[in-house]
């Protein structure tokens, strides 16, 4: 791939040195921008378009990311071409990701890709997708279950409080993982926040099916796993082939 042109390379750290003010003025702002995007970034402007990856969490209780504040191995969809084989960290709070792969010459380099760019990725065996569909959804989404009865989707937030147990710095409380889920039934969307609001969506004798299954196998929502949520979904998809 060709290096990008001088005057794109320009224009692109010009506007990442206002964004972080981490670099004061040069008196000949043009070449050294330049040069730094090409010693930096490499010629590779497909991909890295992004910003570098700062880890401004160090003094925060938690963190914002999705499983772990631990790199995983992933994959993304950028500009509609699929990258394999990439290290990606999920910020659920921001929604937004960080990739970190190894450049041409073995320099491991960490970069935010800008979101409105990124349309799917996939981390920790969950694909998310960017959604432009579900009320109430956050903007990336993973659809968990689907069969020609009705689809269920999976997502992931986390809250973000003030603390004060750091007098030297501002400094954030992050909650646990928060997990959403959202079905499309006859042809309409709705969250599902508790048992009612998902028994309530079927006929009266599916309904009294589920509320009992899921009373006898402890199933709540939000609260269950993953699993047992999915054993739920088959579950009930038979109940419905079979009415």
């Amino acid at each position: 791939m060709k290096p990008c042109s001088r005057r794109y390379c320009s224009v692109f750290v010009v506007s990442f040195f206002y964004t972080f003010l981490l670099f004061a003025q040069p008196d000949n702002l043009s070449d050294k921008a330049y040069n730094y995007v090409l010693q930096s970034y490499g010629s590779d402007q497909k991909i890295v378009n992004g910003k570098f990856f700062i880890d401004k969490y160090l003094n925060d209780i938690g963190h914002p990311f999705y499983p772990e504040k631990t790199f995983q191995n992933g994959e993304f969809t950028l500009h509609g071409n699929d990258y394999k084989r990439y290290k990606i960290l999920y910020n659920v709070f921001e929604q937004t990701i960080v990739i970190q792969y190894d450049d041409e010459n073995g320099k491991l380099i960490s970069f935010q890709p800008p979101m409105e760019f990124i349309s799917k990725f996939k981390i920790n065996n969950l694909t998310f997708t960017r959604n432009d569909f579900l009320k109430l959804a956050p903007e990336y989404i993973s659809e968990i279950f689907k069969s020609s009865n009705f689809a269920f989707y999976f997502s992931l937030t986390k809250k973000k409080y003030e603390s004060h147990h750091n007098i030297s710095s501002l400094a954030y409380k992050y909650s646990n993982q928060i997990p959403s889920y959202f079905i499309v039934y006859k042809e309409e969307s709705y969250k599902i926040s508790n048992k009612k609001s998902f028994v309530n969506l079927f006929d009266k004798s599916i309904g009294k099916q589920v509320s009992r299954y899921m009373r006898k196998n402890d199933i709540k929502f939000p609260k269950s796993d993953l699993g047992e949520i999915l054993v739920l979904l088959d579950f009930v998809n038979g109940l419905i082939e079979n009415n």
